[in-house]
């Protein structure tokens, strides 16, 4: 007897035994499951895949059989050359040939989603933290600006922070040491590592020796798909056990296999090595950059993907036009992230030939509006202060000398050095050449 449901046909054959198929699809001509009463009265359903055929075939298919014992489905053993002839499996997974007396069934396995219930008592449990108010523990970051926002330096910057176990920036508290590991995609070795000497001692104060054991590198590059980038990674992830992995740039190690255009390609590429530093307790970290849009927050970060991906982020842009030949950047940093809310900062970067470097971070100025009303008149007594100090030696020095002869915050000598430079009342008189870059030495301009 042959009948349809919803599509689905049923055949019922002379030995009583029931048969399902697909739709489009005869009974009679081959079944796509199977239930099939055995002499003791139990219930055998079977079904019958080509994505089986290493289970072992059965009228030339594949199959899979269960017999429902205390209400629960339990793989059972079908000899097609017995017809209805039903046993379990053994404890070790094995079929138990017929005839012989099957042991206690084995508890099903299935593989699905668990769903819980809202939990009683019910606690709210804090963020960890790399850093307090600047890094959550665990995440998966970017830290994106444009051209010449020192996108580099300032993520070098917090892997030195954490690696030193001192405030990054001198501000946000890291809560122990923690191991870091660095893919540094541009620039080569020994450019990198003169970035390197100068952020440990001149924003830390430390020598680079004491980050031994604590902070490794390598220059390779490869896609982050390939082979060489996963095993690579991931027995570093196993030797060194890092507490962040940091990815500088993207694009060193983006797949050719993923269009930069497509959310979803790119989210995946994101998530694969996210999810790889994920299972050993890392954070991942990756410098990226701005498209040319002019588009402000993640959105400007370049490709499809990589703002809806990140669950912490550092946005940089210039406050003010960057001054290269003086080494002087003065930035804005938006930090967020989905775990804990964010803040804004005003970040500022001194630099000067001899490889000096100088780093200093505030509030973003509009969070402090109102809070300081004596910053005028110190900025004018620092005016002073600077060229007083001109007059004082009696010969043309480079801007560094300047700042450190005045006493008082580097940052804010620096600030009255620049503005008065900018009006005219301390001036360039001599340029000389250090390598390829100009060495400026000012005097205070005659009254």
């Amino acid at each position: 007897m042959c009948e349809e449901h919803g599509g689905h046909g049923t055949y019922v054959a002379g030995d009583g035994s029931m048969h399902l198929t697909r739709p489009g699809k005869d009974a009679r001509a081959g079944s796509s499951a199977s239930i099939i009463t055995g002499e003791a009265g139990d219930a055998l359903l079977t079904v019958f895949s080509p994505h089986w055929a290493d289970i072992g075939p059965v009228d030339g298919q594949a199959s899979r059989s269960w017999r429902l014992i205390d209400d629960q489905l339990v793989p059972a053993y079908l000899d097609p050359l017995h017809g209805l002839t039903i046993s379990s499996t053994t404890s070790n997974g094995q079929s138990a040939p017929p005839g012989d007396e099957p042991p206690p069934p084995a508890p099903p396995v299935f593989s699905a989603f668990t769903f819980e219930d809202v939990p009683d008592p019910f606690v709210v449990v804090d963020p960890e933290w790399h850093a307090i108010g600047l890094l959550a523990r665990p995440t998966h970051a970017e830290l994106a600006g444009a051209e010449k926002t020192l996108k580099s330096y300032t993520g070098l910057c917090i892997d030195v922070g954490l690696a030193l176990g001192l405030p990054i920036f001198g501000r946000f508290e890291v809560p122990a040491r923690q191991r870091v590991s660095l893919l540094v995609g541009e620039g080569g070795r020994d450019p990198w590592l003169r970035r390197l000497a100068a952020i440990v001692g001149g924003a830390y104060g430390m020598k680079p020796a004491e980050l031994r054991g604590w902070l490794r590198f390598t220059t390779a590059t490869a896609s982050v798909t390939s082979p060489k980038f996963m095993d690579s990674v991931r027995a570093e992830l196993e030797t060194f056990g890092p507490s962040v992995l940091h990815l500088d740039p993207w694009y060193a190690y983006a797949s050719g296999q993923a269009d930069s255009r497509q959310v979803t390609e790119v989210g995946a590429t994101l998530a694969a090595i996210g999810d790889l530093c994920a299972s050993f307790g890392c954070s991942l970290l990756i410098n990226h950059h701005f498209n040319r849009q002019g588009i402000d927050g993640l959105r400007a970060i370049t490709g499809a993907g990589h703002a809806e991906w990140v669950d912490s982020w550092f946005l940089l842009k210039h406050r003010v036009k960057a001054d290269v030949a003086a080494g002087r950047y003065r930035l804005r940093l938006d930090v967020g992230s989905r775990q804990w809310g964010g803040g804004a900062w005003d970040l500022d970067f001194d630099m000067d030939l001899l490889g000096g470097l100088t780093v200093n971070i505030t509030e973003a100025a509009e969070e402090q509006e109102g809070e300081d009303e004596g910053k005028a008149e110190r900025f004018g007594k620092f005016k002073k202060d600077v060229l007083a100090m001109g007059r004082q030696q009696q010969r043309p020095l480079i801007r560094a000398e300047w700042i450190k002869l005045v006493k008082g915050r580097d940052q804010d000598v620096r600030d009255a050095f620049d503005s008065l430079v900018a009006a005219g009342e301390i001036i360039a008189v001599s340029t000389t050449k250090s390598g390829s870059n100009d060495v400026v030495s000012y005097q205070v301009a005659a009254s």
